[in-house]
C-alpha cells in the first residue's frame, strides 16, 4: 500500500479556508450582536427583522423560511420585494412552530 505525501501547500489550503469560513461567520455573529445592542432598548413590537435575522434566530434554511410563509407559520410583511418580520409575531410565532413543545 502506498502512502501519499501530503505537501505543505495542501496543507496551508485547507487551514486558509478554514480560516476563512471561520472569519465569515465570526462576522455575521458581530452583526447579529451589534443588531441586538441596538435593539436591547426597544419594546419586541418595535423590532423588524429581515428574512436572513429570522434564519438565523429560528436556524432554519431558506426554503424552510419560504413554506412557513407560505403555510401561514410565520407572519410577515412585504414592502415591494422585501420581506421582513416583527419580533414580537415572531415570538409568537414560535411557539406554534411544528414539533414545538411548549
Amino acid at each position: 500500500m502506498e502512502q501519499k505525501n501530503i505537501e505543505p501547500t495542501e496543507i496551508w489550503v485547507v487551514q486558509l479556508g478554514m480560516m476563512k469560513s471561520l472569519q465569515e461567520k465570526m462576522e455575521s455573529l458581530e452583526i447579529l450582536v451589534t443588531k441586538l445592542i441596538a435593539y436591547a432598548n426597544q419594546s419586541p413590537s418595535d423590532l423588524i427583522l429581515d428574512d436572513l435575522d429570522v434564519r438565523k434566530l429560528l436556524k432554519i434554511c431558506r426554503r424552510t423560511s419560504l413554506e412557513y410563509r407560505q403555510k401561514g407559520i410565520l407572519r410577515f410583511h412585504k414592502k415591494e420585494a422585501k420581506i421582513f418580520y416583527l419580533l414580537d409575531e415572531i415570538l409568537e410565532d414560535i411557539k406554534n412552530l411544528p414539533g414545538n413543545v411548549s
